[in-house]
């Protein structure tokens, strides 16, 4: 096992207070979760360097935001005595706190036993349950007249269920993309159903045991860079019917995770970088190759071939480079907007 540097101990369902956790004092028993949230610039409740004794001392539950306080209810429901959220366990008032906790975002996601993701949540005060109107008259069927096969009963259902994930607000910040992939669990709270992915498959509440492959999409992030799920879904002919050498499907699959990393809005343009290098670490244990700036030596030249996008995004402004460094002209870090 590997544990964060701080993790939050929520006790049991009797306890007011919730503890924080330093590992290094004493190392902690079983497994803990972590909570993907929006901040949404709200008022949040925050670990700084005045308050680090009172915090190890203990919160009260309900002086936390919504959204903390469900996820540790979440946490106790499922009888697990740590969780891990970024804005009460790394000190947010010391920059080398935050660098040296930034470089463990890999280790943080990719140990958790299960990432409870406030999907659809704009900031931490709104909360992970909600109430929502029934599934009506669930399942849907209707008859239809196949001209090959007859009279047929046919099932209905949204044909892009997973993928509807996407457009809702925590999926569209790019902290984010790496906590939906690196996880091997995730249990989303969207606004109409629970969502639940882990390697083997995806579930919701309309379809517990699986999604119908039709219904995923391509947003099935969270298990295409393990090693087999990049064989199986990138895996194509190219036009002159050559198959691509198995040694190329984490470089495609790192084309795949940018592009949708760059269409994902960032609040600190100097984090462009720091906020994808836990996907990056990720990738170079599947490739020995160096990491540069965004990009991969041994595929620079085909990796140099990339062009700004002339699309407006959706805040209404097009692409740019910020005014201050953050990468060479040459990367794709180097622009703000979609590539």
């Amino acid at each position: 096992p590997w544990y964060p540097t701080r993790l939050l101990d929520v006790g049991i369902n009797s306890d007011s207070l919730i503890k924080l956790h330093t590992t290094s004092f004493s190392e902690p028993q079983g497994p803990y979760l972590t909570l993907s949230h929006r901040w949404g610039g709200e008022h949040v409740l925050k670990l700084i360097s005045g308050n680090l004794e009172s915090f190890h001392n203990g919160v009260a539950i309900n002086s936390l935001p919504r959204t903390f306080a469900e996820a540790v209810e979440i946490t106790r429901r499922l009888n697990i005595r740590h969780l891990w959220i970024d804005s009460l366990c790394i000190i947010q008032d010391s920059i080398g706190d935050w660098r040296k906790e930034s470089l463990l975002m890999e280790k943080v996601y990719s140990h958790t036993h299960l990432n409870i993701s406030a999907t659809a949540s704009e900031n931490c005060h709104s909360g992970l349950f909600r109430s929502r109107p029934p599934i009506p008259d669930w399942p849907w069927f209707v008859d239809l007249t196949v001209e090959e096969h007859g009279k047929k009963r046919c099932f209905i259902y949204p044909s892009n269920l997973l993928g509807s994930l996407d457009d809702l607000p925590l999926n569209k910040r790019a902290w984010v993309l790496q906590e939906r992939i690196l996880p091997t669990r995730i249990l989303s709270f969207s606004d109409t159903q629970l969502f639940w992915e882990c390697r083997k498959t995806q579930g919701c509440e309309m379809f517990p045991e699986h999604l119908p492959l039709t219904a995923c999409g391509d947003a099935a992030l969270s298990r295409c860079i393990e090693p087999s799920a990049i064989e199986e879904r990138l895996r194509f002919n190219s036009s002159s019917g050559n198959y691509l050498p198995p040694s190329q499907y984490p470089y495609l699959m790192w084309y795949f995770i940018v592009d949708n990393y760059m269409t994902c809005g960032l609040t600190k343009m100097e984090d462009k970088l720091v906020a994808i290098s836990g996907l990056a670490k990720r990738i170079s244990k599947l490739v020995n190759d160096d990491y540069l700036a965004g990009l991969w030596r041994s595929t620079l030249p085909t990796s140099l071939v990339w062009e700004v996008s002339n699309c407006i995004q959706s805040d209404g402004t097009t692409s740019s480079r910020p005014p201050q460094y953050r990468a060479p002209t040459w990367s794709w870090a180097s622009v703000e907007g979609m590539i």
